[in-house]
Order: structure tokens, then sequence, then C-alpha cells
């Protein structure tokens, strides 16, 4: 099974406050996650969506993947 990532780094948000967030979308698919995050009112879902999108172009452009198939499987 193909895997793809992105990174955050240099988050000004605490580590517990992200793992939180993290915690909502985890074995999520895509689409689930997304609705998840935009509907959270959490500082660090914002950017944690922005992680996700990225994630999920990376998976598009570098290994064709469709986004339909998608799910966080790590976070």
């Amino acid at each position: 099974m193909p895997e793809t990532r992105a990174t955050l780094r240099y988050l000004r948000t605490s580590p517990p406050k992200v793992r939180q967030v993290l915690g909502l979308i985890r074995g999520l698919d895509v689409e689930e996650a997304r609705q998840t995050l935009e509907f959270c009112e959490r500082a660090a879902a914002g950017e944690v969506l922005k992680l996700l999108d990225s994630a999920v172009a990376n998976a598009e452009h570098n290994q064709s993947l469709p986004v339909d198939e998608l799910f966080v499987a790590r976070a």
C-alpha cells in the first residue's frame, strides 16, 4: 500500500493541543477528516487542515492516487 507524508514544522502551538486534534481524524477517510477539521473549534485545527490538504496534494501529484481512496493512517 503506497503511503504519502506531509510535515508541519515550526507550529507555535503546544503538542498536547495538536495531539487532541490529530486524534479526531486518525483512521478517517479524507473527506470525513476535512469535515471534522472544518467544524472543530480548536485553534490547531486550521493548521492540521492545511497539513492534510498538503498530504492529499502530495498523494495526487507524486503517486497519482485517487482522492476518494485516501484515508488518514497515521497522524
